[in-house]
């Protein structure tokens, strides 16, 4: 499995996520997140997402907060990882 991130000054939300190839998780952005409607919005996409390590993925989701705004645990982020079934580990909007 790899992950990505996507965040740019071209982007109003930033995503990380988990999938196996760059263009699947170009796919789950469009279908999670924000559609791309122009061939200039894609290349945009392309540069803004950037292919993330095992350890930096948990130093981010250890940055990130529950909707009430606590800390997501340990075991929350290793169930996360492991499930194969979730593609997106964390959205934010951004205001850029």
């Amino acid at each position: 499995m790899n992950y990505y991130k996507v965040q740019g000054k071209s982007q109003f939300y930033s995503a990380l996520l988990k999938t196996e190839t760059k263009e699947e998780a170009i796919k789950q952005y469009q279908k999670l997140i924000s559609i791309v409607e122009t061939q200039e919005e894609l290349e945009e996409l392309k540069d803004d997402m950037r292919e993330f390590s095992l350890a930096e993925v948990i130093v981010e989701l250890r940055r990130c907060r529950t909707e009430d705004d606590e800390p997501i645990s340990d075991t929350e982020i290793l169930e996360q990882l492991v499930d194969d079934d979730i593609v997106l580990l964390t959205a934010d909007r951004t205001l850029m």
